[in-house]
C-alpha cells in the first residue's frame, strides 16, 4: 500500500511559547507507555493512511481537529509500539483559531 500525506507538530514549553509570544493550541497534560488495547474510533495510522515515521503526528493533528469539531477540550491520542507495547497522551485543547472572531 502506498500512502502519501503530512503531519507537523511544534512542541516547546510553557516557558519557551510565552517567551517566543507563540499561540497555543493544545497543551499535554499527561502520557503514559503500557501494554493495552488502543482504539481510535476516527481510524488509526495506518488505515487513513500515513508518511513512514509520521503515525505520532498525524494521530495528534487529527485528534486536534476531533476535538474542534466536537467542541471537545480534552482527547487522548494512542498508538501501538509493536509487540503489543502502546504510548498515549492527553491533550487539553487551548485554543481553537476558528472560533475566534
Amino acid at each position: 500500500m502506498n500512502s502519501d500525506g503530512a503531519a507537523a507538530l511544534v512542541l516547546v514549553s510553557g516557558e519557551k511559547a510565552l517567551q517566543l509570544g507563540l499561540q497555543v493550541i493544545a497543551k499535554i497534560k499527561g502520557y503514559v507507555d503500557a501494554a493495552q488495547e488502543s482504539l481510535n474510533v476516527h481510524g488509526g495510522a495506518v488505515s487513513l493512511g500515513h508518511p513512514l515515521g509520521c503515525s505520532g503526528a498525524r494521530i495528534l493533528v487529527t485528534l486536534l481537529g476531533v476535538l474542534r469539531h466536537k467542541k471537545g477540550k480534552y482527547g487522548v491520542g494512542a498508538i501501538c509500539n509493536g509487540g503489543g507495547g502502546a504510548s498515549s497522551l492527553v491533550l487539553e485543547l487551548i485554543c481553537d483559531k476558528r472560533s475566534r472572531k
